[in-house]
């Protein structure tokens, strides 16, 4: 059995993104993601926060449904409290 760590991305990310950013930094992800599929990722972990969280979870499931099917994409449940510091 191959080392899954080797498959294996996580994101997680600020809370707050610029509209005028969203495009860009979706399309970078986007090629990243790709590149990691290319090299054996099939596992991607992904906060679960507002922000750029949600947008690579949304991202993710875009790429699943268009041409990555046999991706993973796992939700990483922030810890209790987490947004009180």
């Amino acid at each position: 059995m191959s080392n899954l760590r080797q498959k294996t991305c996580c994101f997680s990310g600020h809370r707050s993104i610029p509209v005028n950013q969203i495009g860009e930094i979706e399309q970078r992800a986007e090629k990243h993601i790709r590149e990691l599929y290319r090299r054996g990722v099939r596992f991607f972990g992904v906060g679960g926060a507002i922000g750029y969280d949600t947008l690579m979870a949304k991202l993710l499931f875009r790429l699943k449904a268009a041409d990555l099917t046999d991706i993973k994409v796992i939700l990483v449940y922030p810890f209790e409290g987490y947004n009180r510091h």
